[in-house]
């Protein structure tokens, strides 16, 4: 046991140090990391709590089963890293709507908890028999409510896994899913984590499960060497942080504002050779693209990205983009009639139908459920 606490304390110690590490660690400062700095603060957040819960486990009994404060972390822990890792394949699951829905039930968790610990007190579980034989006794509500939250923790792990592999298969589909802006060997960096991800969790329902202190301890062991490889390989992302399938990515980080100024005599030749490849490659159906990224895909930076852009089209970028997503979304309705907003806001880049709704009025003076009654689509 003494060479256990040993490298139990000494992988506390390295959470820290990953999560210091995940906060200093320096970013490309030519294109945009906005989600993987949001992933990477999450993972940050998920050491330190881990590493203070570790640090503190004299609360935690190793032998009580559904333990409660154990609950509560894994319940967290699992929202953070499901979030952390999805979020860099798609940055929707991030929307604050899809946060509340899946986290609320933890807070209704916490408060119910609460109330039944101030009412009837807390209830070890050292053993199966003492469980079936309380589990619906009102005398230990509690144990009833743990349990429950154990099956809540066990339905966001089986959500956030369905999740992350159906959005990665997703963007190994890049030329069917214009929407992926994630090159394929960065992919394998963000996979090759979640994977780890899935053993922290299997590993944790074992230590929920099981009244063994040799088992616990050892599952203990185990998730915390997991999330130290997890981490250790999410933070070597950066390297293959760049959009894909663009030979001149490997030149962008050079340009200078002088590359293709605007106000060159051939401004207009080039322009028309970057709008081309706009459309032909679609670049404008990636969802959340930005000026950034879409200047790492031209070969260019942002300042002259923007300034040709306005000087050639006379309009800023956003309105630039939207204007080109409507055409498509037109385009789609009459091809296919049948699909419903939903479906069409998706192809086209939007994330949420709102917008989608709002823009095409914007562009077009009229809805797009109006406009399809005025071109007899429906």
């Amino acid at each position: 046991m003494v060479i256990f606490g040993f490298l139990l304390n000494s992988l506390v110690v390295g959470l820290f140090v990953m999560a210091v590490v995940s906060l200093v660690i320096p970013l490309p400062k030519n294109i945009d990391t906005t989600n993987y700095t949001v992933s990477l603060r999450l993972m940050s957040f998920t050491f330190v709590y881990l590493g203070v819960f570790c640090a503190y486990k004299s609360s935690y009994y190793p032998t009580d089963l559904f333990c409660l404060p154990f609950i509560f972390t894994t319940s967290f822990q699992v929202h953070l890293l499901g979030i952390s890792h999805i979020n860099m394949l798609n940055s929707k699951y991030f929307e604050l709507k899809y946060v509340l829905k899946t986290v609320s039930p933890f807070l209704l968790f916490s408060v119910v908890c609460g109330i039944c610990l101030l009412v009837k007190g807390y209830h070890r579980i050292d053993s199966y028999s003492y469980f079936f034989e309380n589990i619906f006794s009102l005398d230990t509500p509690d144990i009833m409510v743990r349990t429950l939250w154990f099956f809540y923790y066990v339905g966001c792990a089986v959500y956030y896994i369905r999740t992350f592999f159906s959005e990665e298969a997703a963007l190994k589909e890049k030329e069917e899913n214009p929407s992926a802006v994630i090159n394929k060997k960065g992919l394998r960096y963000i996979h090759c984590s979640f994977m780890f991800t899935i053993v922290v969790l299997v590993s944790t329902f074992v230590v929920s499960l099981s009244p063994n202190i040799i088992v616990c301890a050892i599952a203990n062991l185990i998730i915390l060497l997991l999330y130290f490889g997890s981490g250790f390989i999410y933070i070597q992302y950066p390297k293959t942080f760049l959009p894909a399938n663009d030979p001149k990515n490997e030149n962008a980080a050079s340009m200078q504002d002088s590359d293709y100024p605007a106000g060159r005599s051939d401004a207009s030749e080039i322009w028309k050779s970057w709008r081309n490849r706009v459309v032909t490659n679609k670049y404008y159906l990636r969802s959340g693209i930005t000026i950034v990224q879409l200047a790492q895909l031209l070969g260019t930076n942002r300042n002259t990205l923007s300034a040709t852009i306005n000087q050639n089209e006379g309009k800023n970028f956003n309105t630039f983009i939207n204007e080109l997503r409507i055409a498509e979304a037109k385009g789609i309705m009459r091809e296919n009639p049948s699909l419903t907003l939903a479906d069409i806001c998706t192809r086209v880049g939007y994330s949420d139908q709102t917008n989608f709704s709002r823009h095409f009025k914007e562009i077009t003076g009229t809805s797009p459920v109006a406009w399809k009654v005025s071109q007899k689509l429906v």
